[in-house]
């Protein structure tokens, strides 16, 4: 079965999730002098979660970690399960950044997303080109993809 979408509609959809979550940030905000803070996964309480985009190196800072842990109940790692960060060159992986984010999330209970797992402008050449930067046949390329996913 296929479906019409109406980009316009879409778009308005998300514009109206936007301004919902600028609404409760900023009624939480205004919050925050008093004694009776509340978090923002807490104030969403089961309706969804309330993700935060995180890096490894973010996950250093005692700050952030604490603004982490009080405001969001989900995470999502940006770009260190990507290729360029995971898989620099073919078969060779670097786990030591992904698995700071993994303990991270297991250590606080908090779901975790690896967000695109290729995305071309995190993808080094070797995965879809030739030294002479041609593309490589299509089921070479395939067969880099299914190995870093």
């Amino acid at each position: 079965m296929t479906r019409k979408i109406d980009i316009k509609a879409d778009f308005r959809i998300d514009r109206r999730f936007l301004w919902i979550g600028i609404t409760v940030v900023l009624i939480l905000l205004s919050d925050c002098k008093s004694s009776n803070k509340i978090s923002l996964y807490k104030a969403a309480g089961d309706q969804f979660r309330i993700g935060v985009a995180v890096t490894s190196e973010q996950l250093k800072n005692h700050e952030v970690v604490a603004l982490i842990t009080e405001q969001f109940n989900a995470l999502t790692a940006e770009y260190e399960f990507m290729p360029r960060k995971l898989q620099p060159e073919p078969g060779i992986f670097t786990f030591e950044t992904t698995d700071r984010i993994v303990d991270f999330a297991q250590k606080h209970e908090l779901p975790l997303t690896g967000h695109m797992l290729c995305w071309n402008q995190m993808t080094p050449q070797w995965m879809f080109e030739d030294k002479d930067h041609n593309p490589l046949p299509r089921e070479i390329a395939l067969q880099n993809l299914k190995l870093h996913i």
